[in-house]
């Protein structure tokens, strides 16, 4: 006899094939035609195929069956959305996950202080959000996003027309320019990968790709300017 459990995830590795045998003269063995080829009872880590086990016992005497494992019809893909706050100083941005493929239903957690588990995340002030989406089998799709001011004023428009970050892209060192604060370097995953107080920055050791300098100024306003690291 057999049995299977199919890949919990699109293009996953975790399938399994049980083939008991019973009858004939036993011992058995066992072979799978597995990338692994693997000889016990139960084969592991089968991806979405078709297997074929072969089993022989004490005599010779041979059965061969085939088990196709499953997966799936879609990957766990996740769109994101949000609403910017209404101000910089009031915490009433929200920002959605929005999954689709997997399989329904889905978990929800946010990065945010309150830890939110719901498909929207509300209450929010300014700044990077991450989530992490679990569909029922485990799998998982994780996405970032940031939550922005809805409205710019006019102290705020002069500020950003005085920032200067440059060079834009860079090979390593930054120079800022216009603004007096906190100047801190969030990758795309929204993790810190450096911060200063003075007016340059050194990116050397950071991987090539895209990141966010975020400056905040005595008066706590935030400004977000995207960079590409060669």
């Amino acid at each position: 006899t057999t049995s299977k459990q199919d890949a919990f995830c699109k293009g996953s590795s975790d399938g399994l094939a049980t083939a008991l045998a019973t009858g004939g003269l036993p011992p058995y063995t066992y072979q799978w035609n597995d990338p692994l080829a693997q000889t016990n009872v139960t084969a592991t880590g089968l991806a979405a195929d078709t297997y074929v086990i072969i089993v022989t016992d004490a005599s010779g005497c041979i059965v061969s069956e085939t088990l196709t494992i499953g997966e799936p019809a879609e990957a766990l893909v996740l769109a994101m959305s949000y609403v910017n706050v209404t101000s910089s100083i009031i915490c009433d941005g929200t920002a959605s996950a929005n999954p689709s493929g997997g399989t329904a239903p889905y978990a929800y957690s946010w990065s945010d202080p309150m830890s939110q588990t719901t498909e929207t995340a509300t209450g929010l002030c300014i700044g990077f959000y991450n989530v992490s989406v679990t569909d029922a089998n485990g799998c998982v799709s994780d996405g970032t996003i940031y939550v922005d001011s809805l409205v710019m004023g006019i102290d705020k428009i002069e500020l950003v027309d005085q920032l200067e970050i440059y060079p834009n892209p860079t090979t390593g060192i930054l120079t800022i320019e216009g603004i007096a604060g906190t100047t801190a370097v969030y990758n795309i995953y929204s993790e810190l990968v450096a911060s200063t107080l003075s007016s340059t920055l050194d990116l050397s050791n950071a991987a090539a790709g895209i990141y966010f300098v975020r400056v905040v100024d005595e008066q706590r306003k935030v400004y977000v300017v995207k960079i590409l690291k060669e």
